[in-house]
């Protein structure tokens, strides 16, 4: 009966290391979004678009200017990623591994005729974009 039971205990041991490495996601709270967006943010409640946002003056937003919400920067800044509690405009965020941030639009230029991401961006002067 020892000799089964150390048997499966050394064939448990072995198989171990086969087995898959977990892949761990990381979670955010919204205080850590918003000093992401910037340093001096933090959450706010915006009222008129009825969801958290990142804002350095709380009493201004909606009235003034309105900033983006938590959502929209996560999902601009990490594909994949979602809210712990969806209903929660506060909710902490799930960024699964791996993810990077969302690719940029391609440039679009426009010369006489037309505009779009073929179009060749003529250079002229110092400073000109390409160089």
């Amino acid at each position: 009966m020892n000799a089964k039971l150390m048997l499966l205990t050394a064939s448990a041991a072995l198989a171990l290391p086969l087995a898959p490495t977990a892949h761990a996601d990381t979670t955010i709270n919204a205080v850590d979004i918003c000093h992401q967006v910037n340093p001096n943010y933090i959450p706010v409640f915006n009222p008129f678009q009825n969801a958290g946002s990142c804002a350095d003056n709380p009493a201004a937003v909606g009235l003034f200017y309105t900033p983006t919400p938590i959502s929209g920067f996560m999902h601009g800044r990490y594909n994949g990623s979602f809210p712990v509690d969806p209903g929660n405009p506060f909710s902490d965020w799930i960024i699964p591994e791996g993810a990077r941030p969302a690719p940029p639009p391609p440039l679009i230029a426009c010369d006489r005729t037309h505009c779009g991401p073929d179009v060749v961006v003529p250079c002229s002067g110092r400073g000109a974009p390409c160089g």
